[in-house]
């Protein structure tokens, strides 16, 4: 086997990063140079893994933290002319931060020397090396390749056949678009033209790494898109449950856990506040988990009803559980569903929209309602369906056995 030098590139949340990570221990395995290119705020995870690192810089999870970011991605309640403000101010500043992350990779390229890249698609500047092979990595399906039967991801209408090919190519010709604004004058220093760019969008060879039995690969795919399953990596952990948590769980057989990873809430006690009145009025225990600032522990809380954590890994709690109430990001999705829980989703962005209608759809759970949108008498109905409805749970481990057996004996797939 030809040993190469493989660069992981990645811009997003944590969800973003987990699954270049799996893709990069993998490859690590058999042999090859990884290095991972990461924004700063990850360089713990690829050095935990003794991968090479390289910075993308603070600033994008910076924005994302700001309070324009937080009101976008979470669910304070703010008018649709305060929200398309905050929206104009995120697409100025994100313009700024990627040319900046732009720039970066060109020197990361003259330094590493990879044989391949494997990109995310919001990095860009892949697409514009049309020298080197390359593949892009999604986490998330209805990306790029139009199908009928849905709208591109971040479209939460679907609109139906014709249309919904339609949207793709607005799609194509945004993101082709933004890349030449981003690239500049490397245009033609890298003599490109516009459709060199298009033709890397949708001709480059792309992995999604999402499980086929949540995503069989639509008809209308072309051969160089291939869905190769949800891939989780064995992560190094020195986390150690305290006795306070092991006590409570050793208290309840059907826990839950509310939780809402990355995603950012402006008016987190409020919410925070909303699900402890449901839960508590249907005596549900449940493991909190306020992670990213979605959550918020309040001052006074039944402690023999609820137990609040910052800091709890997904792969040791999530066996222990009936069902996760989250926000639905595909990271997270796949593991809900692959070790048994049963899902109810609040959505907040883009694809959670889409695996909410999906695993509804599936029989894995309630379809849920939108973070923004959060009322009591709603909310309570669809967390008393969640966990009082055993047909969810046989569907949730008939999944997981699924999902079990298509991780088995997975190599690379470059």
């Amino acid at each position: 086997m030809l040993i190469m030098k493989f660069l992981l590139i990645s811009l997003g949340t944590r969800g973003d990063m987990e699954p270049f990570l799996a893709q990069a221990m993998l490859l690590k395995k058999e042999g090859h140079t990884v290095a991972c290119c990461f924004p700063e705020q990850f360089r713990h995870l690829a050095e935990e893994e003794d991968l090479i690192f390289y910075t993308l810089g603070s600033d994008f999870i910076a924005l994302i933290n700001s309070d324009a970011g937080r009101a976008v991605m979470g669910g304070a309640k703010v008018s649709s002319w305060k929200r398309l403000m905050y929206l104009k101010e995120l697409y100025n500043q994100s313009h700024a931060i990627n040319r900046n992350v732009f720039a970066i990779q060109e020197v990361v390229f003259k330094h590493f020397m990879p044989d391949h890249v494997v990109f995310h698609p919001k990095s860009t500047y892949a697409f514009c090396r049309k020298d080197i092979p390359r593949t892009i990595l999604s986490p998330v399906p209805y990306l790029i390749h139009p199908t009928a039967e849905r709208a591109p991801i971040g479209i939460n209408i679907n609109m139906g056949g014709a249309m919904n090919k339609l949207l793709y190519r607005l799609t194509i010709y945004a993101m082709q678009k933004n890349i030449i604004k981003t690239a500049g004058r490397r245009m033609k220093e890298y003599r490109l033209t516009k459709s060199d760019i298009r033709s890397a969008i949708i001709d480059t060879d792309i992995i999604y790494t999402v499980s086929k039995h949540l995503f069989p690969k639509p008809k209308e795919y072309p051969a160089h898109a291939k869905v190769i399953g949800y891939v989780e990596r064995d992560k190094k952990s020195h986390w150690e449950p305290e006795a306070k948590l092991l006590d409570f769980m050793n208290k309840h057989n059907k826990l839950v856990m509310l939780t809402f990873g990355s995603m950012h809430n402006g008016n987190a006690q409020a919410t925070t506040q909303l699900f402890i009145d449901v839960l508590t009025a249907l005596n549900i225990p449940t493991i909190i988990n306020t992670s990213e600032g979605g959550l918020e522990q309040p001052r006074y809380f039944d402690k023999e009803l609820f137990h609040f954590t910052n800091d709890i890994p997904y792969d040791w709690v999530f066996p222990k559980l009936h069902g996760v109430i989250h926000h639905g990001g595909s990271g997270t999705t796949h593991m809900v569903i692959k070790y048994a829980c049963v899902s109810l989703i609040i959505p907040h962005i883009v694809d959670q929209f889409m695996w909410n209608d999906i695993l509804s759809k599936l029989g894995l759970g309630p379809k849920g309602i939108s973070i923004r949108k959060l009322e009591r008498t709603k909310l309570e109905g669809l967390v008393r369906d969640f966990y009082s409805n055993e047909q969810y749970k046989v569907r949730a481990e008939e999944m997981s056995r699924l999902m079990f057996e298509e991780s088995k004996h997975r190599g690379n797939t470059f």
